[in-house]
């Protein structure tokens, strides 16, 4: 599970940083590498103080601080702030939704207690099917959904349709998930061809899916010691409802 590993020594001192890739439990990779050192403890030359290991945790430290202003009252930027940063960011794959929980509201009490202080009002958003039909209007009442499912089916690998609509291939897969839940039926044999795995790794996933089932991945990713990604885990569960809906 280690992605990057670096270390810096100078006089008296060293200094060893171990990345893991992102699947990786931190709790769980801390004991690891503290179980790791207390091996090699008696090892170490006499008089050398004990390692300390320390955790750093990405959770606790943003990816990313938005600063919102603009020539425009308190009360609109309240709500772009909420309406179209912070409700946009929690639909996107891969956002921390325990810190965006953890931060979200404090963040945005801290400006609606300005706005109540000064009388300003929050607009009212609009309702998410008015939102949605314009949506769809913008695309003569197709849904991306629609598109992606219409461009699959031309014979366009999941890559293509990702790099034509500037998403990534997890949210393309999303939409094809999406759409065999409310009955469509696709082809499955392109989606194995897009798999990165060898074909040895993806009998073994799929291996696992008929005796695991397809409603949960964590059983599966567990299974298989956390050793595969959750990208390749959502494509080829997708393979495998797919090809049994084509039956």
């Amino acid at each position: 599970g280690i992605d990057e590993l670096r270390s810096t020594t100078k006089e008296g001192f060293s200094q060893i940083v171990i990345q893991f890739v992102l699947e990786k439990s931190g709790a769980v990779a801390a004991q690891e590498v503290d179980s790791k050192v207390r091996t090699i403890l008696g090892l170490l030359p006499v008089g050398t103080d004990p390692p300390i290991i320390d955790r750093f945790d990405l959770d606790a430290a943003p990816v990313m601080t938005i600063a919102v202003s603009g020539r425009r009252d308190f009360r609109e930027v309240t709500e772009i702030a909420k309406k179209r940063i912070k409700e946009d960011l929690e639909t996107l794959s891969g956002v921390g939704a325990v810190k965006l929980e953890r931060y979200g509201d404090a963040f945005l009490g801290l400006i609606g207690a300005f706005c109540r202080e000064k009388g300003l009002a929050e607009r009212p958003k609009p309702s998410t099917e008015a939102t949605s039909r314009r949506g769809q209007a913008a695309r003569g009442g197709r849904t991306r959904q629609d598109e992606v499912i219409e461009l699959y089916r031309q014979g366009r690998s999941v890559s293509v349709i990702a790099e034509i609509f500037g998403i990534k291939s997890g949210t393309v897969i999303n939409h094809l998930w999406e759409a065999i839940k409310v009955g469509e039926s696709i082809d499955p044999e392109p989606l194995l061809a897009g798999s990165q795995l060898s074909a040895e790794e993806q009998e073994r996933v799929l291996q696992l899916f008929a005796e695991l089932g397809t409603s949960t991945l964590r059983p599966v990713y567990e299974a298989l010691g956390e050793a595969v990604t959750w990208d390749e885990l959502h494509l080829l569960r997708l393979y495998v409802v797919a090809r049994a809906v084509a039956l």
